[in-house]
């Protein structure tokens, strides 16, 4: 098995923080839950999130929230803190970057009574950057992501974990979901693209309703 000299895995939300107001992204999940869903232990290993990997990885988070100390706490009893980077909120204009300097990047959002995943901005950001993202299955993820990246059962540790170790293992496949996205994102969510298809539902809506008036 052939492992890539550093796994980045930057996770946008894993229970207590996102990436920052800065870009967007709905910061009222930050506290969603107290259990990481990437350090999860409620499973025996080798089951849990990222419990208990080999090779040289990262997880790199970006912003702070109350649950910070917990996810500390618990990747430090799992021996494993020295992997985990949490670092300032960073401006909208830093973004492109850090997003690039990335090996995948995570989105596994965990829908509440009151709310779930509404678009999941920074998929489409690190798609734009050609980076392979993986999301949960909450809300509109699975419609952004399509088949350029992959989905996982929100909440669930083990299929999040096999999701990135097939990443981990496999340069070409995350390269290949790096270009798909990329390709996803002109096609699908440039400002250009988006205007133009606001435009036709506002368009159709007017032609019906003219037709709904017109005289028999």
């Amino acid at each position: 098995m052939s492992w890539p000299a550093r796994m980045i895995i930057a996770s946008v939300l894993i229970g207590i923080i996102a990436l920052g107001s800065s870009v967007g992204i709905a910061s009222n999940v930050a506290a969603a839950t107290p259990r990481g869903v990437m350090v999860d232990n409620d499973a025996p290993p080798p089951n849990q999130g990222v419990n208990f990997w080999q090779g040289d990885w990262r997880l790199q988070l970006y912003g702070h929230g109350p649950l910070e100390p917990v996810l500390i706490a618990r990747a430090t009893e799992f021996g494993f803190a020295e992997r985990v980077v949490i670092r300032a909120p960073v401006s909208s204009s830093q973004v492109p970057s850090l997003l690039s300097g990335f090996s995948v990047l995570v989105l596994p959002s965990l829908s509440r009574p009151n709310w779930k995943e509404q678009f999941g901005r920074v998929l489409v950001e690190a798609m734009a950057c050609g980076v392979p993202v993986v999301g949960s299955d909450s809300g509109e993820i699975p419609n952004v992501v399509g088949d350029a990246g992959l989905r996982v059962p929100e909440g669930n540790a083990t299929a999040l974990r096999g999701a990135l170790f097939e990443l981990m293992k496999s340069e070409r496949r995350r390269a290949e979901l790096g270009a798909r996205g990329r390709v996803r994102v002109l096609e699908r969510f440039t400002n250009e693209r988006i205007a133009r298809a606001t435009c036709e539902v506002y368009r159709t809506m007017m032609q019906q309703e003219g037709a709904q008036g017109a005289p028999s």
